[in-house]
């Protein structure tokens, strides 16, 4: 064989890694686009709010094949904590979503839906949670567990909190926290708290990466009721 068969089969070589290249890649971008439209599609319908999940069932089980499904339901089980869908946790959970699914919106900045839902004190959709053994004893980036969130007082400085009273992805949803200045959602923020002790009061000790304790998150909040209920536990 001479050297300009060699070159030949060379650059044919070259030309065939070339086309598979591009074919993965085409391949990774329309995996990319399908997550996309799917996000946005059931993302349109929780804004919505009609027959919530009645239409998600059927586009789970239309794209039942999809590799990249079992992350698109927790990312949706996070959706449902923070506008507190008791309906739509139960059904997602059914569906296989994971209860301590770890939500990174800024790479490095994380919560899990438990987190979510007793920051914002969203009691139905925690109570989900934790029916489906959402780990109470998780940390997120900070080294804070979900009982940390639910006795700090203003969460204003966190990062996926702005998240949550923006768009997502464009669409508008229906994201509140409850006001602990109304005594009825203060007694619900309470509740929660009580929740996440129930089984579980070596929490309690759990201190984050500035260490603090819940307990020390209540003392700074300066809720008495809250600081009173801790303190009994020491």
């Amino acid at each position: 064989m001479n050297k300009g068969s060699i070159s030949i089969i060379v650059f044919m070589g070259f030309v065939v890694l070339g086309l598979i290249l591009l074919i993965i890649k085409t391949y990774q971008l329309h995996q990319e686009e399908r997550f996309g439209r799917l996000e946005n599609k059931v993302l349109k319908i929780i804004s919505e709010g009609n027959q919530t999940t009645d239409e998600i069932q059927k586009i789970l089980y239309k794209n039942r094949k999809y590799k990249k499904l079992p992350i698109l339901i927790n990312r949706f089980l996070t959706i449902s904590a923070m506008i507190d869908d008791e309906q739509l946790t139960e059904f997602l959970i059914s569906q296989n979503a994971d209860v301590n699914f770890i939500y990174d919106p800024f790479y490095g900045e994380f919560v899990t839906p438990l987190m979510i839902a007793s920051d914002l004190g969203h009691i139905k959709s925690l109570k989900v949670l934790l029916k489906h053994k959402a780990d109470v004893t998780l940390l997120n980036h900070k080294g804070q567990t979900a009982l940390m969130h639910s006795c700090i007082k203003d969460h204003v400085h966190y990062s996926y909190y702005n998240i949550l009273n923006s768009k997502i992805n464009d669409l508008e949803l229906n994201i509140k926290r409850i006001d602990l200045t109304e005594p009825e959602d203060f007694n619900v923020q309470l509740e929660i708290i009580r929740l996440l002790i129930e089984g579980h009061p070596d929490i309690l000790q759990i201190k984050d990466s500035s260490n603090k304790t819940a307990y020390d998150y209540a003392i700074e909040s300066g809720e008495k009721k809250i600081i009173n209920y801790l303190g009994g536990f020491k």
